[in-house]
């Protein structure tokens, strides 16, 4: 809950070899289970080829409403939906900071 968040390994990444894997389940709600991925053009390529053959069924209702909420942040961040969500985030780490302390 510092002052700066710690920057990620994808960000320090040169070499393009770093996936990071990102979700709703902390952030919005525990049984959102709506998660992404992001990393090099060629490591999604294969990721997502792997999850073609290897999911049965994701739930479309968790990711219409995740989808939904990210197209309002980005109305209200001048279409920076990462905008809208960095400040949820920053306000998710208040309200864990305010009950820590």
């Amino acid at each position: 809950f510092g002052a700066a968040r710690t920057p990620s390994l994808l960000s320090m990444d040169v070499d393009g070899r770093v996936l990071r894997f990102d979700s709703t389940s902390k952030l919005l709600a525990s049984g959102a289970r709506v998660g992404w991925a992001t990393g090099p053009a060629a490591l999604i390529e294969r990721l997502e080829l792997h999850t073609q053959a290897s999911n049965l069924h994701t739930c479309g209702v968790a990711q219409a409403l995740v989808a939904a909420l990210f197209d309002v942040w980005a109305e209200r961040h001048g279409g920076d939906a990462s905008a809208g969500f960095a400040s949820h985030m920053d306000g998710v780490a208040d309200f864990y900071k305010e009950r820590r302390d």
